[in-house]
Parts: structure tokens; C-alpha cells; sequence
């Protein structure tokens, strides 16, 4: 058996907590939408803090594996890099300087770390964020793999089709946790892009120290840096030595020698949260949550429609998964910076009609300009 192991590293981004008090004095001042809604200093204190106790100890222990022959993959976002560049440049050189030796495979991603895979009609935006996210690995010189792992995914042929074109032949995701009628095994295949489900078994395992369930499977072990901050760096110097150690034999990413799923993967035609149950710590069943994350997503045809760069840019940084995920009751010392579960419903709200005024008013007045 063959166990590959991937890391991602997805930035922190920080709401703007004193929004919803300073929204008059913001549009009476004609601010730029990005500063109304998101928090600058807030997001470098976070990244800054999750580079020293996360993101750098989990890349040293990284490799120190590599330099034992063992292959480890990067699944890394252009607006991580961009943020390392800014933050925390030590970081960045690593990362730079390991992948141009070889050591660490780059795997492509999103450009933004989001749900857009579970919106009806992504897979446009979906394609544009694969392309872009390769041109900035590439600008920041990486060597990028022809793997490309997919987040919060709902496979389907189109999805496909958009990692092909960016230069994948190998796609990973990780499904969304808790669709009560897709439940995946492995893998499958479709046309000649092979798909490749993580092994959520073994990747749990190693998020919560249960070693003895690390033993040699045939799959993927997936994990998010940001997730282990709580853990400590003693935690992960031992989880990466265990890895290399304890039995399991790393590898490239390869293709199943007999795939199976249970259930089809595919994206629902018609997905609106409030319609599917949802039974998982990542995707909370809140009403609130869901019907927040339904209004974003309906913004998409007319965001995309009007072309506006900036306006794009905005949703995208809307669409993060942190400012959905923090409204459900989570520990996570990430997630509770950006806002409490309440505070978060309230503020996703206030900044959610702001935007869609904003972007209303640009369609009506484009659609005015086309009348005449």
C-alpha cells in the first residue's frame, strides 16, 4: 500500500468586527468596499501568528521528511503566497527554495480558499480560479505538480474539465462532510482524469494524535495546517516523525487500482443549503449560516455578468470558508478572532446587504447605459 500525504496551507482572513457601527461613516467617506468589510491589521496578526506556530514548524517537519526521499505534497493559494510575501518573507523563501529543489511537490488549488464548489453554476469561476491560481505559483517561480486539489468538492465532468485545462491529469478532493446521501469510499474515474478521494480515516487519525490508526492504508492523508495551531509545535514535530516512522510507506499520488464509491459524485443541479441536511462540524445545520451562504451564492451570475474586477474579487473574499464556518459553535482559536458564532451571523448579514446594494446598483445602472 501507498499512503500519499498532503498539506494545505489556506490563509486567515480577518472580517472587519466594527462594521456593522462604521458602515455609515464608510459610505458617507466613499471607501473602498475591501477596506468597509475586511480587517488589514487583523489579518496580518493572524497570519503572523499562524506562521510561527503552524505553517513554519509544520513545513521544518515536512522537510525533514523529503530529506529522507519521501515525497510530500503543497496545496497552497495564491493569497497565501501573496500574504507570505507580505508577512512573514522567511516563510515564502522556504517554500521557494524547497520546491525548486525538488523537495516538496506544489499543488495547485483555488486562488481563494472558498466554497464556491458547492454554488449552483462555479464551474466557470471554478476554471478562472485554477488559471490564475497557476499563474501566480508560477510568478513566484514554484514547480507545480499535475495534481490539483479541489476543497469543499462536489465532483462532477465539468469540474474535471476545468482542472485538465489548467494541467492536472490527477484530482483530489475533499468532499464536503455531511451530505446525508453521498458518502465516498475511495475514488473514481472519469474520461482520463483520475479523481482521488482522501482517506478521512487516517487523516482524522492524525488531527487528533490517534497514532495507532495511522498504520499503512492506500489512500491520502489530507491536512490543513491551520487546523494543528491548536495542537502545539511538539504536536507536530511528533505526528510528521510518526509519519516517517510508524509503519506507513509514502508516496507519489497514484492511481487506484480498483476504485469504488458509494453513491454518485456530482454537483446537484439545484443546490441551496437550506435543502440538504447537513450533519457535520465543518458545515453547521444553522439556519442562519445556510441561508447566508444561498444569498452569497446567488450573487455569482450577476457578479461574473458585470465584469467588474473589484466587485469579483469582493465575493470571492466573501465566500470564504471561514466566515461561514465560524458561525457554528467551533473551538477553533482561528475561527473566534474573526468573529463568535452569533457576532459572525450578524456581521455576514450587514456586510452581505451592503454588498448586494453595491451590486445592484452597478447592474441597474449598466442596464440602464445598455437601454440608451
Amino acid at each position: 500500500m501507498v499512503t500519499s500525504l498532503v498539506i494545505s496551507f489556506s490563509p486567515p482572513l480577518g472580517m472587519n468586527r466594527g462594521f456593522i457601527n462604521e458602515r455609515f461613516s464608510k459610505i458617507l467617506n466613499d471607501s473602498n468596499v475591501v477596506d468597509r468589510y475586511f480587517d488589514a491589521k487583523l489579518t496580518k496578526e493572524l497570519f503572523e501568528a499562524y506562521a510561527k506556530f503552524s505553517y513554519k514548524p509544520l513545513l521544518n517537519g515536512v522537510l525533514s521528511m523529503t530529506k529522507q526521499g519521501y515525497p510530500v505534497y503543497l496545496a497552497i493559494s495564491g493569497l497565501f503566497l501573496e500574504n507570505a510575501g507580505k508577512y512573514y518573507s522567511e516563510l515564502l523563501n522556504k517554500i521557494k527554495d524547497a520546491s525548486n529543489s525538488g523537495q516538496l511537490l506544489i499543488a495547485n488549488t483555488m486562488l481563494y480558499s472558498g466554497l464556491y464548489p458547492l454554488c449552483k453554476n462555479s464551474v466557470e469561476e471554478m476554471a478562472e480560479q485554477l488559471r490564475m491560481n497557476s499563474a501566480i505559483l508560477n510568478k513566484f517561480g514554484l514547480k507545480v505538480s499535475e495534481v490539483t486539489v479541489m476543497p469543499f468538492l462536489i465532483y462532477n465532468e465539468q469540474v474535471e474539465k476545468a482542472a485538465k485545462a489548467s494541467g492536472s491529469t490527477t484530482v483530489l478532493t475533499e468532499e464536503m462532510d455531511g451530505f446525508s446521501n453521498h458518502k465516498f469510499v475511495y475514488g473514481t474515474q472519469s474520461g482520463d482524469i483520475r479523481v482521488i478521494i482522501r482517506n478521512r480515516k487516517a487523516s482524522e487519525a492524525a488531527y487528533e494524535g490517534a497514532f495507532e490508526g495511522l498504520t499503512d492504508v492506500d489512500g491520502i492523508i489530507y491536512l490543513e495546517a491551520e487546523q494543528l495551531v491548536n495542537m502545539g509545535e511538539k504536536f507536530i514535530g511528533v505526528l510528521m516523525n510518526y509519519i516517517a516512522q510508524g509503519g506507513i510507506t509514502l508516496g507519489s499520488i497514484s492511481d487506484a487500482i480498483s476504485p469504488v464509491t458509494n453513491g454518485t459524485i456530482y454537483v446537484p443541479d439545484n443546490l441551496a443549503l437550506h435543502d440538504i441536511d447537513y450533519g457535520s462540524n465543518a458545515f453547521n445545520t444553522d439556519l442562519a449560516q445556510r441561508t447566508l451562504f444561498d444569498k452569497a451564492c446567488r450573487l455569482l451570475d450577476y457578479t461574473r455578468t458585470l465584469g467588474d474586477a473589484k466587485l469579483i474579487q469582493v465575493w470571492r473574499l466573501l465566500m470564504q470558508a471561514d466566515n461561514y464556518i465560524c458561525m457554528g459553535n467551533t473551538q477553533s482559536r482561528r475561527l473566534k478572532t474573526i468573529a463568535e458564532p452569533d457576532e459572525a451571523k450578524l456581521l455576514n448579514a450587514y456586510v452581505l446587504a451592503d454588498f448586494e446594494g453595491k451590486v445592484a446598483s452597478t447592474y441597474a445602472r449598466k442596464k440602464s447605459q445598455a437601454v440608451h
